[in-house]
């Protein structure tokens, strides 16, 4: 008995103090948590190595609308190994690109009917698409499905 004695204030213990204990746990796992997890991304995503190049005033820049029918997506990663920096307008997503050689590291997502009125998702992988732009001018990038390429018109 002298050995349970210490213990014996954790078995007498009302429940409610357990169950505000775990109520308390699990705010903190879904309101702090995240947060803290949300700040440390947003210092990642503003540190000075990860910005994208900004369209600067005097540097010649065209730009590129991509389009996907609904339910489909275009994923644009890098634009000459850079991060690409997108613009919104009207509705639609783009990216500038610089005068010159250009590549673009894309891939295209569209869904595909599975199993059991299950829909999965099919991916072109990454493609490069060189292209030479015309400064200000506006470009549209799509994917030719039967040819599996991207298309710049």
């Amino acid at each position: 008995m002298e050995q349970i004695k210490p213990y014996l204030h954790l078995i007498m213990t009302p429940p409610y103090v357990y169950v505000a204990a775990a109520v308390v746990a699990l705010l903190f796992l879904m309101i702090v948590w995240p947060r803290k997890r949300r700040a440390e991304l947003n210092l990642e995503l503003t540190s000075p190595g990860s910005m994208p190049a900004k369209p600067l005033p005097g540097r010649n820049f065209a730009r590129v609308i991509a389009e996907a029918p609904p339910m489909e997506r275009v994923s644009i990663y890098s634009v000459n190994g850079d991060t690409p920096f997108f613009f919104t307008e009207q509705g639609k997503t783009g990216f500038y690109i610089p005068e010159g050689n250009v590549e673009i590291k894309a891939e295209y997502f569209w869904p595909k009917r599975g199993v059991m009125y299950t829909t999965e998702t099919s991916s072109s992988g990454v493609k490069k698409v060189l292209v030479t732009p015309v400064e200000g001018r506006t470009y549209y990038l799509s994917f030719a499905t039967d040819k599996e390429t991207f298309v710049i018109s």
